[in-house]
């Protein structure tokens, strides 16, 4: 079974409503964990082992690949794969931009 079909048995064996609070509930885990990330890197004195800061970071993998699976179960519900991507190439473009325009900013000082 490919990924895609995976996904439609998903959708179809939980339901539409079941799969949209899933991917808030995913969502929700992996702003948690870049949260405790941040707060680790930002504001801990004490000396973080390098076992824990890898248990931390895997952890913001794991998380990021599921809000992935979720994502592409959201344009297969929703029908808007096409639509999703014109509008990520809008904000690359959007972003390039604001970009180019601060490096521009900044040499003129």
């Amino acid at each position: 079974m490919t990924a895609k079909e995976t996904m439609y048995k998903a959708i179809n064996t939980y339901g539409v409503e079941n799969q949209m609070i899933k991917t808030v509930e995913e969502l929700s885990e992996l702003s948690q964990a870049l949260c405790k990330s941040l707060i680790r890197l930002n504001y801990t004195k004490e000396k973080i082992s390098p076992e824990d800061d890898l248990k931390s970071v895997d952890n913001i993998f794991e998380e990021m690949a599921d809000v992935e699976i979720m994502l592409e179960q959201c344009k297969i519900m929703f029908q808007c794969d096409k639509e999703v991507n014109k509008w990520k190439q809008k904000k690359i473009e959007r972003l390039a931009r604001r970009i180019n325009e601060k490096r521009k900013a900044k040499n003129d000082e």
